[in-house]
Parts: C-alpha cells; structure tokens; sequence
C-alpha cells in the first residue's frame, strides 16, 4: 500500500498476509492473530505486555502507556506509531487514544532504529510499532 492509499479489505489482506510472511524474519518482533487472540488483551497496551524491546507504564486515565526500551542514556521513549501502513500522530504512547484492542489484528514492532523497514521509518529515533487491524476470526467451537 502506497503513503496516503486509504486501505481497503483487499489492501489489509494483503498487508495481513505480508505480516504472516515476516514472521520468519530475523530482525522485529511480530505478534500475529492468535498470539494476541492467546494474549486476550482489555487494552492496546496489553498486546504489547511482554514483548521484548517494548515497555509498558501508567498513563493517563488509568491507560497503559506503551514505550520502547531506550539505550544508554536515551531512556525510554513512544514509538512512531503506524496504523494499517499510515503514519499516525502519538506523542505519549497512548494507544488506546488511536485503536481497541479488539480490533487489533497483527503487529509489528521494531525497538531499533536499525532494523525498521524503510516503509516505517520516521526521524523520532525510538523505532515503529505496526499496528494491523481488522476483525479477528471467531475461534473454533468445540
């Protein structure tokens, strides 16, 4: 999907299934459709919990703010955030501010400024975070 495309059903299956493929990749960490459906988040910060790289604190308004491990004496800090491939405004890390979690499909986060795909790059110094949503497929009755 180009910058500035506004994504359709056909666009995010394609982007769902680009997400799938790099979960062979060395580099990022990707969280797919079940890993979060195992996850059963309340909150965006509660798809992140335990990721590596990714670090979750108090916010405002009793919501989760997510950060991205610092290095040095950068500390630590939001991360560009994408939604569905574009770019969206997040100064704070609140999430919840841009998505629910139920809708949240996959996700890509890139702790590093080094390993981010050119598509996600920004100059914030703090590495993306890659948001893919959509609804998720009901799980399989028993």
């Amino acid at each position: 999907m180009s910058p500035g495309e506004i994504p359709n059903e056909r666009t995010l299956k394609a982007d769902v299934a680009r997400v799938e493929s790099l979960l062979k990749v060395p580099f990022g960490h990707f969280l797919d459709e079940a890993a979060i459906t195992a996850r059963a988040p309340n909150n965006v910060a509660d798809v992140f919990r335990s990721t590596p790289g990714v670090v979750t604190m108090p916010g405002q308004f009793g919501r989760d703010r997510v950060l991205l491990r610092g290095t040095g004496m950068t500390g630590d800090c939001p991360p560009a955030v994408f939604l569905n491939g574009l770019l969206i405004p997040n100064e704070d890390g609140d999430l919840d501010a841009i998505v629910n979690a139920r809708d949240v499909r996959a996700v890509e986060v890139y702790a590093r400024t080094a390993s981010v795909p050119l598509q996600f790059q920004t100059r914030n110094g703090c590495g993306s975070v890659v948001i893919w949503t959509g609804a998720r497929s009901a799980p399989a009755r028993q």
